[in-house]
């Protein structure tokens, strides 16, 4: 494997860590806010505090949801392809007549084989 499907699977894999960390927040700071909603024993149970960690929670969850499942824009940044590296793992196929990457086995597309031998 590359470097750039290596980053791929650290990412998804840390996406899908952070996403599940950030649901059981969400979820235990759900039941807090519900509780403190319905206890009318302090009028000042609510706080901002409940809030704004339930809100943090929230976001590590979508955080780590786009990590795991659309991250595709963070690893073309991190690792970006020129018009002659393979789309699939970044190694880079000028003059690769197969139409097959040497380094991971993808398809290349058509424009990537050579046609002349120049």
């Amino acid at each position: 494997m590359k470097h750039k499907a290596w980053f791929r699977l650290i990412m998804r894999t840390s996406g899908l860590i952070t996403m599940l960390i950030g649901a059981m927040m969400f979820a235990d700071r759900a039941i807090d806010v519900t509780f403190d909603l319905f206890d009318h024993s302090d009028e000042n149970a609510f706080s901002a505090y409940a809030l704004r960690s339930f809100l943090y929670a929230l976001t590590v969850t979508i955080a780590g949801a786009y990590l795991c499942f659309r991250g595709e824009w963070v690893i073309m940044h991190a690792f970006p392809s020129g018009p002659k590296c393979c789309p699939s793992c970044g190694y880079q196929v000028r003059g690769n007549e197969t139409g097959i990457c040497s380094e991971c086995g993808a398809v290349l597309p058509p424009e990537f084989r050579v046609t002349n031998h120049e």
